[in-house]
């Protein structure tokens, strides 16, 4: 080992107590954008959500205390409703290491949509598995009592810009919709844009928005759940 090598190895050690020293900023909150509950009586289907929550921390000194799961409608403010964990619109957590939750709505009164944050108020670390959580999400549709139908998701962490995979053929009735949640505390303007797909691949995918693509407005902490033919009705075999 070289006399480099070492002082590198040495400055490494020394480095850590004066990183852990420095004040730690909340983990941050996570979102699903698309929580659904409920009868839809006109198709005479329930819908209900599922969260798996998972500590990825792996010190069993280390549980973690300090995230919350908050229920809200779709204009933003708080939601009560039946689910495992009671009737609530929130439901603090107490995991230990690698233990998982799941909450799950059971499906009761008028179909309704809103979204979840999950706030995670614990101190962030110079490890990033510590204190942090893992989140995967189900849509169960019901004919009765019969689960028909499990769907889920990818979760879209909180960002200026996102894209995702677009499918419409309406021959087939396929369809592609989204959900998006303004968490900014003001009113924001969405712009859209619909990039086709092209062969060979190697080639730039075509701009199929128009030469005026359209746009929505999001009050504050609002949600709105939309497919994406009410903003491109030509588009009816697209991928």
């Amino acid at each position: 080992m070289t006399k480099r090598t070492l002082y590198m190895v040495a400055l490494a050690i020394l480095l850590l107590p004066f990183l852990r020293a420095v004040p730690a900023v909340a983990s941050g909150d996570k979102i699903v954008p698309h929580v659904v509950n409920g009868l839809d009586s006109v198709a005479n289907l329930t819908y209900r959500t599922k969260f798996d929550i998972t500590n990825l921390g792996p010190d069993p000194s280390t549980p973690i205390t300090k995230v919350t799961v908050l229920f809200r409608k779709t204009d933003g403010t708080p939601w009560t409703l039946a689910t495992d964990q009671g009737t609530v619109s929130e439901v603090p957590l107490n995991l230990g290491a690698y233990q998982t939750i799941r909450i799950t709505t059971l499906g009761n009164g008028l179909f309704a949509h809103g979204y979840v944050i999950v706030r995670n108020l614990e101190a962030t670390t110079v490890y990033a598995e510590d204190y942090e959580v893992a989140i995967t999400v189900y849509y169960e549709v019901l004919s009765g009592n019969n689960v028909v139908e499990t769907v889920s998701v990818p979760l879209g962490h909180p960002t200026v810009t996102w894209g995702f995979p677009v499918e419409i053929d309406s021959s087939k009735n396929l369809g592609t919709g989204f959900a998006i949640a303004d968490l900014s505390g003001a009113t924001n303007q969405i712009s859209l844009q619909l990039w086709q797909a092209t062969t060979p691949t190697s080639n730039p995918a075509t701009d199929a928005s128009g030469s005026n693509p359209p746009s929505f407005s999001l009050n504050a902490n609002e949600k709105q759940a939309r497919m994406l033919t009410e903003f491109f009705p030509n588009a009816t075999k697209f991928k």
